[in-house]
C-alpha cells in the first residue's frame, strides 16, 4: 500500500502531494547541479550590464552594491560554494569594469580597495548567513520525510488493526448467536 501524502518540495518551496513511498522529481540530477551556475552567471551579466547603464548617473559611487543581489541569490539557489564563486566573480567584475583605471585589475587607490574588502566581508556574511538556512531547511525536510513515512507506517498499522477489530467483531457476533441458540 502507498500512502498519499503531502510533502514540501525544496526547489518549488511548497508543499505538494507524493507518494510516501517513492520520491519524486522530474529535473534529472545533471541539471539540478548545474542549473544555480547557469542562472547566477546570467544573473550577474544582467546586473553588470544594469551597472554600466548607470555608470554616468553612479560615477565612481556604490560600485559593488548592485552586486550584492548575485551572491544572495547563488547561495539561495545553488548553497555555500556557488554563494562563493558569485562573490568572487562580482568583485572581479566590479574592479575590472568599474575602478579607475578601466578595464583594469590594478586597484591604485586604498579607498578603492578598502570599498572591495568590505564588499567582500558582508557579501561572506550573507553568503554564510544563507548557508546555514539552507542547512536548517535541509533539517526540517529530512525531518518532515521522516513523519511522511511514519504518517504512512501509521495509516497501514491503523488499517491492519481495523481490519483484527472487524476480525474479532464478527468472530465475537458468531459466538454470541452460537451462545444463543444453544440456550
Amino acid at each position: 500500500m502507498v500512502a498519499q501524502v503531502e510533502s514540501f518540495d525544496l526547489a518549488s518551496e511548497r508543499w505538494s502531494p507524493m507518494e510516501a513511498s517513492k520520491e519524486h522529481d522530474s529535473k534529472p540530477w545533471g541539471w539540478r547541479a548545474v542549473s544555480p551556475y547557469i542562472e547566477t552567471v546570467l544573473l550577474i551579466c544582467i546586473l553588470t550590464y544594469v551597472r554600466q547603464l548607470a555608470a554616468g548617473i553612479l560615477e565612481d559611487r556604490a560600485r559593488y552594491t548592485l552586486f550584492f543581489i548575485a551572491p544572495c541569490y547563488s547561495v539561495w539557489r545553488g548553497g555555500l560554494i556557488s554563494g562563493c564563486l558569485a562573490l568572487v566573480a562580482t568583485c572581479y567584475i566590479g574592479t575590472y569594469f568599474f575602478l579607475p583605471p578601466d578595464r583594469t585589475h590594478a586597484i591604485e587607490d586604498i579607498g578603492d580597495a578598502l570599498s572591495m574588502l568590505l564588499y567582500l566581508g558582508v557579501g561572506l556574511v550573507i553568503v554564510l548567513l544563507g548557508e546555514k538556512e539552507r542547512a536548517e531547511r535541509r533539517q526540517v525536510l529530512e525531518r518532515d520525510k521522516e513523519l511522511v513515512i511514519a504518517h504512512a507506517q501509521l495509516a497501514e498499522a491503523n488499517e491492519k488493526l481495523e481490519q483484527a477489530v472487524a476480525r474479532r467483531t464478527a468472530q465475537l457476533e458468531e459466538l454470541r448467536q452460537w451462545a444463543a441458540d444453544e440456550l
